[in-house]
Formats: C-alpha cells, structure tokens, sequence
C-alpha cells in the first residue's frame, strides 16, 4: 500500500513539474497537466450506474454544445482526451480536465492537485469543489425531481438542473461566477446554462458522439403558388397548393393509415369557418394502407383549391398526413384574397370608350372603326385597365 501511495505521490510531483516547465499560458499548463492524468476511481456500488449516468454529459474529444440567449453564445467544447479524462472548454475561465466515474462527473483541482465531484447526479445531497481560482469555489444543489424542456435544439425531458453557488473566501471580492445553474438531458448533454445576472442560454445546436442536434427528423412543408390572389368578379379563387414530405433522418420511415386516405388539406379564414377541405369529394377504401419512405427521399402531393362566393381576406392553408399514430406532420401558410377589380363601362356617344368611369360623355363623331368595338368585349386587361379586348376579327376591322 505504502509503495502504491508514493508512486501516485511521484506522479503528481512529476506533473507539477511539467506544468512549471510549460510557462505561464493557462490553456498549455491544462493541456499538460493533463497528460497521463489518472481518472477518479468510483466506489464498487456506483460502477454498475457509471456507463448510463456519463450520458448527461458524454465525455468525448469533438462533442460540442452550442447555446444561446437571443443575443450572446456560449460554446462548451471537449477538445481532446487522455485516456479515461478529457479537456473541457467552456465551464469556466480556463480549460478543465473532467471524467466519469461511477455516478459521478468529477473535475480535477489543478492548484490542489486532486479530483472533486463536480456534479453527484445520483444524489440529492449537495456538494462543493473548485476550478482552482479563489472565486470559482462553488456548492451545487441539486433540485429535486427531474425538468422537461424545450430548445431551438428539440425538446427533453427528464432532465437534471444543478444550482451552482459561489463559496469564496473571505474578504475576497469575486465576479459574477460564469454560470449559476446548468441542466443536462441524457445522451445530449448540456441542454441550458443559467447565468447570475438571470440570463438563461438555451442549447440551439450540438454533436454528441456523432449525433447531431437538432435531431433529423421528418420536415413537411406547404407552398402555395402566390400568397395573394385575385377574387373574380364572381367571387371565385384559385389557389394550387404543394405539400412537401421529407425523410431526413438515416433510416426508412413507414407511416400507416386507419384508410386508404393518406393526405388531408383545409382551408380556414380567419374566424377559423371551414371553406374548404381535400377529402370532402374523395372517396376511400375502409382497409388500411401504408407509405414508406427512405432516407433522403421526398413524397408531393399537389392541389388545386377552388373557392366559391369568398369575401376578400386572410386565408389559413393547412395539411398534414391522418396517421394512425397520431403524428400528423402539419404544415400552413397563409394566403391574401384580394378583391375583384371594379367592372368596366362602355361609355361614349357610339359607344366606342371601354373604362371603369360609368356614363362616359364624347363628342358624336361617327367613325368607321367605331362599328369594330361591337365584335369585342369590354373588360379589365392584363395591365389591370379597362380595354377592348382585341381579337384576330377586331384588328382586321380596325385594319381597314
């Protein structure tokens, strides 16, 4: 036992010296200090937890976690490993080696030369350690229970949230410490970091052990062919509308249906009255059906939608997929009715003047061409002015 304890004392003395040796960077004296560094040793009855625990941070050179506030980021990075320990990037002012062992994630004192539980995550019971400063010695509290929450990241549920407070010494000023509570999700990781002046950085992205958050995952889409469109002058729209299905994750996904419907379409306005919907004058057969799609892969289903006798206004478009499982895979947009343009008149003493001004007064010149005008019609053009609507006959009339 003896000889055990001063090999382990030599190693530590050897260490020291490295470090002295490397200069004064922060970031090369972690970096030293850290090779051949021997992890934590865990107690027989924590071992049996230690591989599912160290999922709540997965120790592993090139995982990162991204977070943000809406204005700020933070960024933790493992950025190397030696052996059973890794450099971490990101928890505080300098570079940390930490591990696993058993339930718990240790750090390692650098300044004391000796490892400290950073965060017990079997246990409700506080604990304390330092990053190595006078002003990063903390006590964690763990709260009770677990927490479920959403991220631009995804949404995670039983996730654990430690309370981080600092403990200085006294008579020492300190900084606000670089976090005040940090929650971990299982096989994700860190997945929100509070901070002392209440700021709260939520996970936006990360890669963790090859995975990559957010997580792939199926994406629809609906487009319309313009998000405004022209009623007629007889109330009538025509909207055509794209729903767009897509297998981003890496591995076939098979959707089932109670029918042979696998695709529905609405169209609300805006008191949410139902004008129109995909299945109304479908028919289906009563068995049940199924679609599958591979990575990569896409599935479209087009429609054109016609509306009858609708007031101008905001249109909401929605479709999705009438699973049996209930995952719809919705997706919306909107679209603007405009109203009918105003009618056209024929005015004039020969009736020779097409424009939206009713009972249009002319001098009574008769002319040839004037006889022409009854071979056409008086409308609104493509330019959105009224006209004559010239035709192969009318311009070989007016042509003579």
């Amino acid at each position: 036992m003896g000889s055990l304890h001063t090999a382990r004392m030599n190693k530590l003395i050897g260490l020291v010296a490295l470090v002295v040796a490397a200069g004064c960077g922060v970031d090369s004296a972690a970096v030293v200090a850290g090779d051949g560094l021997t992890g934590p040793t865990a107690d027989v009855a924590e071992t049996e937890q230690g591989l599912t625990i160290a999922n709540y941070l997965p120790l592993r050179a090139g995982n990162g976690w991204t977070l943000e506030d809406g204005t700020s980021t933070r960024t933790l990075r493992v950025t190397r490993a030696s052996g059973t320990v890794h450099l971490v990037e990101g928890f505080g002012s300098a570079p940390a080696w930490m591990a696993f062992a058993g339930t718990r994630l240790w750090i390692w004192n650098q300044g004391a030369a000796k490892w400290e539980t950073f965060v017990n995550f079997r246990s409700n019971a506080e604990t304390q350690f330092s990053m190595g400063s006078p002003c990063e010695q903390f006590t964690v509290t763990p709260v009770r229970g677990t927490v479920s929450l959403t991220t631009p990241a995804g949404t995670f549920t039983a996730a654990k949230r430690y309370q981080f407070t600092v403990r200085p010494p006294p008579y020492v000023r300190c900084a606000q410490p670089p976090f005040s509570s940090l929650t971990f999700a299982e096989n994700a990781g860190l997945v929100e970091l509070g901070m002392a002046d209440g700021r709260t950085f939520s996970l936006t992205r990360a890669t963790v052990s090859g995975r990559t958050y957010p997580m792939p995952t199926v994406k629809a889409s609906l487009t319309t062919d313009a998000a405004q469109v022209q009623l007629g002058a007889d109330g009538t729209a025509t909207i055509r509308a794209t729903y767009h299905l897509r297998n981003e994750t890496s591995q076939p996904v098979t959707f089932q249906f109670s029918s042979g419907q696998q695709f529905q379409l609405e169209v609300t306005n805006a008191s949410g009255d139902i004008l129109y919907v995909w299945s109304a004058t479908r028919r289906f057969t009563g068995a049940l059906s199924t679609f599958t799609l591979q990575p990569g892969a896409s599935k479209t289903t087009n429609d054109t939608i016609t509306l009858h006798g609708v007031p101008a206004g905001w249109l909401v478009v929605k479709a999705w997929l009438p699973t049996r499982m209930g995952e719809t895979f919705e997706a919306s947009t909107k679209v603007e009715l405009l109203a009918a343009p105003a009618s056209c008149f024929i005015g004039g003493c020969s009736g020779q003047v097409c424009s939206d001004g009713q009972d249009v007064v002319t001098s009574c010149e008769a002319r040839p061409e004037y006889v022409c005008y009854r071979q056409t019609v008086c409308e609104r053009q493509a330019d959105g002015q009224c006209g004559w609507t010239m035709t192969p006959a009318v311009r070989q009339c007016l042509g003579r």
